[in-house]
């Protein structure tokens, strides 16, 4: 049976160039690229998250020192008020007294 050349599947020699070969992976080099990317893919991923982890952490912990700076500002300020109040007491009673 003679089939006509313009009825030929595009697969066979001389359609397309790809033969019924083409097709089979080598076992040398078959997943070597994809193990390769995968392994950079999730390299970068942890280092991701390890910035975002230490961000947050180190947010957390200049909040708590802001306040902890604030609270120490407004025990300095009620000290030095009360010091201050026992010093005028103190200057009056001696002006009084004398």
């Amino acid at each position: 049976m003679n089939i006509p050349k313009s009825k030929k599947s595009p697969c066979a020699k001389g359609g397309l160039g790809i033969g019924p070969g083409d097709f089979i992976r080598h076992p040398a080099n078959s997943g070597a690229a994809l193990v390769i990317v995968l392994a950079i893919t999730v390299l970068l991923l942890g280092l991701i998250v390890a910035f975002i982890t230490r961000a947050g952490a180190d947010r957390t912990s200049s909040a708590t020192s802001a306040a902890a700076n604030d609270s120490r500002g407004l025990a300095d300020i009620a000290v030095n008020f009360g010091s201050r109040s026992r010093g005028v007491e103190a200057e009056v009673k001696i002006a009084i007294s004398h």
